[in-house]
Parts: structure tokens; C-alpha cells; sequence
């Protein structure tokens, strides 16, 4: 479990894990989740549950920083974030390589099938 700081229209790009499934309770502010072809936007106390193998992505929709919990079982993929620091990548493709040796996959723009 963790807790992600989101300022206004920052979000995570659209991604797909192999391995684990996500949930998402909104702490504050307001969101946007995409997930497959469906897209919902949450606010305080909204929650929504994202499975593995589907394509996803989440922005924060409000004007204000946003806060989320974030839920991802089962467990092992909290660690992707210190590497991610310790390691400090460049390039886009830096981070990917990471992120594949935890069964996530960044996809490309050209690719979305979800908005």
C-alpha cells in the first residue's frame, strides 16, 4: 500500500502489469481512471479497483494537488519505486527496463485503446 501525491493534470501514463491487480481510493481531489475502454472520474472517497492485464492509467482531473491510496496485491511491486530512485533513470527507455523486470509495461501513445 502506498499514498501518491498528484499535483493538477499529473497522473500516471497508460500501463499494464502482468502481475498484480490495483485499487484506488481518492483521498482528495478529483480523478480520472481509464481502464480498458471505460473511463469514470472519482472524487474524495471514491474508490475503484483496476485488474492486471487490462491497459490503465489515472490523471488528476482537479485543480488542486490530489492525494490516492493506492492498493497492489499481491504484494512485491512497492519496491519498483525505491529502485526507481536509487537507480535514477534518464530516458524513458531506462525506466522501462526497470519496469519490465516487475512485469510492467508502459505503452506507447500510438497504441491506447482507452483514452
Amino acid at each position: 500500500m502506498l499514498e501518491a501525491i498528484v499535483p493538477p493534470g499529473e497522473g500516471s501514463p497508460l500501463h499494464v502489469h502482468e502481475r498484480e491487480d490495483e485499487f484506488f481510493r481518492v483521498l482528495s481531489g478529483c480523478f480520472g481512471f481509464w481502464c480498458g475502454g471505460n473511463y469514470v472520474e472519482l472524487a474524495e472517497g471514491g474508490c475503484i479497483a483496476l485488474p492486471r492485464g487490462v491497459p490503465h492509467r489515472f490523471r488528476n482531473i482537479g485543480e488542486t494537488e490530489g492525494r490516492l491510496m493506492v492498493v497492489v496485491t499481491p504484494g512485491g511491486f512497492e519496491n519498483f519505486f525505491p529502485i526507481i530512485d536509487l537507480c535514477r533513470p534518464e530516458t524513458p527507455e531506462e525506466i522501462a527496463s526497470i519496469a519490465m523486470g516487475f512485469g510492467l509495461t508502459f505503452l506507447p501513445e500510438g497504441s491506447r485503446k482507452v483514452a
